[in-house]
């Protein structure tokens, strides 16, 4: 375990963390001079081995960064101080992290979930040539998370007791020349509720399922011709989506129609992550521009170029009234 150190007058408070290809971490700041946005990190040389695949928050409040040789990066609340945790296990990047219990969980593509402790506890969720893409803890129950990926189909655990998927899904039935339809989960998330899912594929389709009911997805939607490459969950019947050539939008699946639409980004979307306690969606992608929108109007308040190409964001404070004011143009 590797620690740092950095002088208190060297952070500034961050409402935004944006992870980018390159390795740098971006903290992004609401100032009453603008918007700021300083690196977190120094990164000697652009390595993509030191990719930002994956960002977290711990019970405790500390933030993780998840790189792609398997590195997790624990930063304290205030980016004063930070260590790094090896994770000895699977192979491919970390595609998610969480934590559960003052413990960090981490996910990598190979398909271990990893509950990093003095004593890690370890369990395989894919074999063969599945490929773990995504996964997500219930907002209401921490000890249990979805996942899915490519040739995974979703399915939900225990982090309490992981020996067996509390339910896994089950593939749509046979297309119209009798063919199988394959498997490509780009991202899954609970429904606020423990018992339903709501996923997006590479394969344009939007799909709800509800364990109470059937395996297979209640709700199966092919939307366009475009992948679809990131999921917010804004209500249990609205959701955001983004695509692989920038657009993103409000779908409603009680109409199974558009609601909205997010102007402004372009190339593939990488990460939607909405505020918890406010109404704006973070955008980030292949663009290297972080877009922040207003939920409920679906106007663009701010968009600010960061350099690299961006992987995920996470929300780490709220933006005060006087400083919201800032941010609308």
């Amino acid at each position: 375990v590797m620690q740092t150190k950095r002088k208190q007058e060297d952070s500034p408070k961050f409402q935004l963390v944006v992870g980018s290809e390159t390795g740098f971490l971006k903290g992004i700041s609401c100032e009453k001079s603008g918007i700021i946005f300083k690196n977190i990190n120094t990164v000697k040389e652009p390595d993509r081995d030191l990719e930002i695949c994956s960002l977290g928050s711990s019970t405790s409040g500390d933030i993780l960064v998840g790189l792609r040789n398997r590195l997790i990066r624990v930063y304290s609340d205030d980016f004063t101080s930070s260590k790094s945790m090896d994770i000895n296990c699977g192979s491919g990047r970390i595609c998610s992290l969480g934590s559960f219990e003052q413990c960090v969980v981490a996910a990598v593509t190979s398909g271990e979930i990893i509950i990093c402790k003095d004593d890690p506890l370890k369990f395989k969720v894919c074999h063969g040539e599945q490929e773990l893409e995504c996964m997500r803890q219930c907002s209401s129950n921490k000890g249990l998370i979805c996942i899915a990926g490519k040739e995974l189909l979703p399915s939900i655990w225990d982090l309490n007791n992981p020996e067996k998927a509390l339910f896994n899904g089950k593939n749509v039935k046979l297309d119209n020349l009798q063919l199988r339809v394959p498997v490509w989960t780009s991202a899954v998330q609970f429904l606020n509720d423990e018992n339903k899912l709501c996923a997006c594929t590479k394969l344009s389709q939007i799909q709800v399922y509800d364990r109470r009911v059937q395996r297979r997805p209640v709700l199966n939607i092919v939307h366009g011709d475009d992948p679809l490459t990131a999921l917010a969950v804004l209500t249990e019947n609205e959701i955001v989506l983004g695509d692989r050539n920038g657009k993103v939008i409000k779908f409603d699946l009680r109409k199974k129609a558009i609601c909205g639409g997010f102007k402004g980004s372009a190339g593939v979307i990488r990460d939607l992550q909405l505020h918890s306690q406010q109404p704006y969606l973070a955008v980030v992608g292949a663009d290297r521009f972080l877009h922040i929108y207003d939920v409920n109007s679906c106007l663009r308040v701010q968009n600010i170029y960061l350099k690299s190409k961006l992987t995920c964001s996470l929300w780490v404070g709220n933006i005060h009234s006087n400083k919201t004011k800032l941010l609308k143009k």
